[in-house]
């Protein structure tokens, strides 16, 4: 496998989750299919993404019908291969009620967040030199307003209280954002897209100093390190991403399922 040239932010939260999993995805390159969960956020920031950039192109949101087509489409191509289920689901049910919601919150996304927003810049890629650390920092801006920058999501429930102000992504974020303009974001916004019975936009505005940013460096800087060292530490004990549920790595990590497996004979 290529050595990997960079660091984002998906790296460093894989790795300070878990040093095994990052393992098997980038040092031995062992890719999963995904969840319906992250087919239906793929689905539905394409739809998202495709609005903005129309938005900021010619002034105005393609139709409805179009955008919600985006996100069905991005379903069908994602159901074509390879996707997680749990044992005796049926793979027709997940992929149909994954392509209802993701249609559902499009809908959502189009009547009541969409239309709020004022992006500059969508998906925007920034690849920063920081001292101190011996690889770049790769982030992609989700979106980019003069009042700040927003990451989208998709769930189940509604956030906690302080996702906002918690997000390390948000972080990266911020730090990206400095690099760009020579400044901090006004702001930082997490748009949440939740897909409860009756879907519902749950919106977050938080703020970061350059105290919050230097404790994200400080956060990567030693990530990076670990990394750099061959350092690879499984998650701590009970914690619940760890889990046949959550980790697709499961059956075949020795702090996991393979460890559980008796000896034969």
């Amino acid at each position: 496998m290529s050595e990997i040239k960079h660091v984002s932010f998906t790296q460093l939260s894989m790795y300070e989750k878990c040093g095994i999993q990052y393992e098997y995805a980038y040092d031995r390159g062992i890719r999963i299919p995904p969840k319906a969960a992250m087919v239906r956020g793929t689905a539905v920031h394409k739809q998202h993404e495709r609005a903005l950039k129309e938005k900021i192109g010619v002034g105005k949101l393609p139709p409805l019908a179009m955008l919600q087509q985006i996100a069905s489409d991005s379903i069908d191509s994602s159901f074509q291969g390879a996707v997680l289920v749990e044992h005796g689901e049926s793979l027709q049910r997940v992929r149909d009620g994954t392509k209802d919601e993701a249609v559902r919150l499009t809908a959502l996304d189009h009547r009541e967040l969409l239309p709020t927003l004022q992006p500059k810049a969508v998906e925007q890629v920034a690849v920063i030199s920081i001292p101190g650390i011996s690889r770049p920092l790769k982030v992609i801006i989700d979106c980019i307003e003069d009042r700040g920058v927003r990451d989208l999501k998709t769930s189940g429930k509604s956030p906690g209280q302080n996702d906002a102000e918690d997000s390390l992504q948000l972080s990266a974020y911020s730090v990206a954002h400095k690099a760009i303009y020579g400044r901090r974001p006004a702001s930082v916004f997490l748009d949440n897209l939740v897909a409860t019975q009756e879907p519902k936009l749950v919106t977050q505005e938080a703020s970061r100093s350059d105290g919050d940013l230097q404790v994200f460096l400080n956060r990567l800087y030693r990530a990076v390190e670990g990394i750099e060292k061959g350092e690879r530490r499984p998650a701590p004990h009970g914690s619940w991403w760890c889990s046949r549920n959550w980790c697709g790595y499961w059956n075949q990590c020795p702090y996991g399922g393979l460890g559980r497996e008796k000896p034969s004979n």
